[in-house]
């Protein structure tokens, strides 16, 4: 028998408020790894986040999604035969760019705080909400990503809407030649379809990126009486940054310089660690007091296969979340072998959080730049496993192959 789908309604049931609550209830439905895959795996904050703690007068965002490693993603939905869906959403969400970007991260916490107060969400953090963990990322690491992010105006601001037409296309001539911090752009058009049945049969979504990844550099000038504010489009500027370059506030020469004085032993053998981890595919995600080796799932997700400090210590901890998502055991296999390398090695669990784990040494203690130096070579053809596995989630079994 034929399905047959019905597009749906886009003069009367159909508002902009339906784009909010999928964009809310559904973030995953954006294709943000074909805008810049730094912003996968996005997670819903709020909605209708208030500019001020007034909250009856406050200008409100639609959307508001953080990634787990600190990436800000702001959405505005509109539907493309509201007279407003074109420049003028463009400069509602240069406006929200410019007063976000004054904010720290406690500011931005309270903001969410109150709307979700308001329509009697759940009260948790801002790190819990983005699940910072899963990527091993503490709060006090994630908070500065955050904080670093709002400062420098460096964000992912989309557009969301039933279509996106000539004239919203537009932006890129309203763009070039004005600006203030740098942004990247997206546009998503998304088809929305009503499955058959009653009202509660739900609906098919058919995302499409309209408009690719455009970054922008808004630099702010402040002048004697007034704020000034010019816009460059730097898409094709070799200096821009990416938003993984962006969150990586240390070169890999400052990570080196770090762990001189934590590690001065070992900074040589870290550094052809880092190269070599980076020839078996795998990413290097830096925060102000860490980096990370992450292996990048078919779906652009980062798997952070070990985390360094640079006070010398070294954290393999739970992928419980990105084990559940795939619906594989790799990142508890994974955790398993490296602890069976480390002499004495063990994998420390809590019943009062289930999902986290971390590998420690014989003493119980936390893993240090030494003792993973120690057996770096065959951590090595372990990391080339488990991250052709992690490649692989979705296309094969999902076992990792011992």
């Amino acid at each position: 028998m034929d399905l047959v789908l019905k597009r749906h309604d886009t003069t009367d049931a159909y508002k902009e408020d339906l784009l909010q609550h999928i964009v809310d209830t559904a973030p995953e439905v954006l294709p943000l790894a074909e805008i810049d895959r730094g912003f996968v795996g996005a997670r819903s904050i709020c909605r209708e986040l208030p500019f001020s703690l007034d909250l009856q007068r406050a200008k409100r965002l639609d959307n508001l999604l953080i990634t787990p490693d600190g990436g800000i993603v702001l959405v505005e939905c509109k539907l493309i035969r509201n007279n407003e869906a074109k420049i003028a959403v463009v400069s509602q969400l240069l406006g929200y760019l410019t007063d976000i970007s004054k904010w720290r991260y406690s500011d931005l916490e309270q903001a969410v705080k109150a709307v979700r107060a308001e329509m009697k969400c759940e009260d948790s953090s801002l790190y819990e909400l983005a699940n910072a963990g899963s990527v091993g990322l503490d709060e006090i690491e994630f908070s500065e990503i955050v904080d670093l992010n709002l400062r420098r105006g460096r964000m992912l601001a989309l557009i969301v809407g039933d279509g996106v037409s000539d004239r919203v296309q537009d932006i890129a001539e309203f763009l070039s030649g004005k600006a203030t911090t740098p942004f990247t752009l997206g546009l998503v058009k998304l088809d929305i379809f009503r499955m058959p049945g009653n009202d509660d049969s739900g609906y098919l979504v058919l995302p499409q990126v309209q408009v690719r990844t455009q970054v922008y550099e808004i630099p702010v000038r402040v002048l004697q009486g007034g704020i000034v504010a010019e816009i460059t489009n730097t898409e094709n500027d070799k200096t821009a940054l990416s938003p993984q370059k962006i969150r990586a506030t240390t070169s890999e020469q400052g990570i080196l310089d770090a762990l001189k004085a934590s590690a001065p032993d070992h900074v040589d053998a870290v550094s052809n660690f880092i190269s070599d981890c980076k020839n078996l595919g795998c990413e290097i995600k830096s925060s102000p007091k860490s980096f990370s080796i992450c292996a990048i799932d078919p779906l652009g997700n980062p798997w952070n296969l070990a985390r360094f400090h640079f006070n010398g210590k070294v954290l393999v901890d739970s992928l419980a979340a990105q084990d559940r998502a795939a619906g594989t055991d790799i990142g508890k296999s994974y955790q398993y072998a490296v602890a069976a390398l480390i002499p004495g090695g063990r994998v420390k669990t809590t019943p009062k959080t289930p999902n986290w784990a971390t590998v420690v040494n014989a003493n119980g203690g936390d893993l240090q730049i030494a003792d993973m130096m120690a057996i770096k070579e065959r951590w090595l053809d372990l990391i080339a496993a488990t991250a052709e596995a992690i490649r692989s989630v979705g296309l094969g079994d999902g076992s990792l192959a011992q």
